[in-house]
């Protein structure tokens, strides 16, 4: 439901994926079928549709547990992915505190820095990786801000990393500056 898990713009993470793996040459098709699907998107949504949509997400815990413990490329992004805090036995879980809306650098491994906008009220956990599973509080679409969680979701799909053009990759740079002065 792209259309009521897209509140900041999350569904670009598919567009930017999709330019990437094409650029390689790659086929890629959509389908509605999580258990199946070679990448996840769960992007965030207002309280009223994780509400509305509360038995579908419900019905996803099975596989997206499944897809964690195989570290199979997935992106549960804000509200979505606090929904599944305490359901998803791997997610663990987080204290709560008031709320936070800034942007934030977090840096989940040594290697990796990963750069987003925050509105949440989990104290810890921004970003959780396991393998190509990437469960975050920072929306919009990370992957255009973040070319190594990109790459890190390429190679975990058996593509090669990103090629970014120059200008891109200026425009990622731009953003990630903006993001670090705030």
């Amino acid at each position: 439901m792209p259309e009521h898990f897209n509140n900041n713009g999350d569904q670009g993470n598919l567009e930017v994926l999709r330019f990437f793996l094409e650029a390689q040459g790659l086929q890629v098709s959509a389908t509605d079928d999580a258990a199946v699907a070679d990448f996840v998107l769960v992007g965030d949504a207002s309280r009223a549709a994780i509400s509305h949509h509360e038995q579908e997400l419900t019905r996803l815990i099975s596989v997206l547990s499944s897809r964690i413990a195989k570290g199979l490329p997935t992106l549960l992004v804000g509200s979505s992915y606090e929904f599944f805090i305490g359901k998803i036995a791997e997610l663990g879980t987080h204290a709560r505190t008031t709320r936070v809306s800034e942007f934030r650098s977090v840096t989940p491994t040594a290697e990796l820095t990963v750069m987003g906008y925050r509105n949440s009220e989990l104290a810890s956990g921004d970003v959780q990786l396991f393998g190509g599973f990437i469960a975050t509080t920072l929306y919009g679409p990370i992957l255009a801000k973040n070319p190594e969680l990109l790459d890190l979701l390429l190679l975990r799909l058996g593509a090669e990393r990103a090629n970014w053009p120059e200008d891109m990759l200026e425009f990622v740079a731009k953003i990630r500056s903006e993001i670090s002065s705030d």
